[in-house]
């Protein structure tokens, strides 16, 4: 529990700065992606993860519902290996630093199964 609050502690003292660039670079990718605006979608989903990375560390939770929305986008657009990619890297981000029972955890692991992993078992990376 101590880890997981640490963990939050960090993300939020970080986000002061990016936060509203990358909720709105994420929220419009959700908006594009729903509107079958995939191209535009994919822009923006990237364009947060860059800011996250950079911002947080290519580990950090805050990545992995990017990372999951960006694998739901090739999975659409039948790019079922780099799906299964970004979805891998999800998972084991998710399930390491939030733990196997948080509901982003389990979100990544219902995609990942979706693309044919072994029963949605943590992925190593």
């Amino acid at each position: 529990m101590q880890k997981v609050i640490a963990t939050l502690v960090g993300f939020v003292a970080a986000a002061a700065a990016w936060l509203p660039t990358v909720v709105e670079a994420g929220n419009l990718g959700a908006v594009h992606f729903a509107r079958g605006e995939v191209a535009e979608a994919e822009v923006r989903y990237r364009h947060a993860l860059v800011i996250k990375e950079r911002a947080l560390g290519s580990r950090h939770p805050g990545l992995a519902t990017t990372l999951n929305n960006l694998a739901v986008l090739c999975k659409s657009q039948k790019r079922l290996d780099e799906a299964e990619q970004l979805s891998r890297r999800a998972v084991a981000i998710s399930t390491g630093s939030l733990g196997p029972n948080h509901p982003v955890a389990a979100a990544c692991r219902a995609t990942y199964s979706t693309l044919g992993g072994a029963d949605a078992q943590i992925p190593e990376q």
